[in-house]
């Protein structure tokens, strides 16, 4: 398969992984973490050492991630729930989707290089761009 396909099949179901996580649709953010490990194990495969070794360590995470999704999720209700009781929550990073992952390789293909589907690419910003860049007037 293409690295860009590959590449951008990763990227689109870590996107909803961590969307639906969010949500607390657990089975459909466990679905997509694994999905997206599947992707990035194809992209090693074809990856140069140094490349290989990061994408095999973050599908690691990944796959670590859907494991665990429910327990991550009861953390972050109980923290919620302790910080509404005004007890201080634990801050051992370890609560949330890891949000020290980087894109390896930056995509090089715009909205702009794709002709016409103008509605298609406004539904893509509204739905999926639009929540992560503000992820507070999203929630409303």
């Amino acid at each position: 398969m293409p690295k860009a396909f590959l590449l951008e099949s990763f990227e689109k179901h870590k996107a909803k992984g961590i969307a639906r996580f969010r949500m607390g649709e657990l089975e459909e953010a466990k679905y997509h973490f694994l999905k997206a490990a599947e992707y990035l194990l194809q992209l090693a495969k074809e990856s140069e050492p140094k490349l290989r070794d990061a994408r095999l360590k973050q599908a690691q995470e990944l796959v670590t991630l859907a494991r665990t999704v429910k327990e991550r999720k009861q953390k972050v209700r109980e923290q919620a729930a302790a910080s509404k009781a005004g007890a201080p929550a634990s801050d051992d990073g370890k609560d949330d989707v890891p949000k020290d992952w980087k894109l390896s390789e930056k995509p090089k293909l715009r909205f702009d290089d794709i002709a016409g589907l103008d509605d298609v690419k406004e539904q893509i910003r509204i739905k999926m761009i639009f929540p992560f860049t503000f992820p507070e007037k999203a929630k409303k």
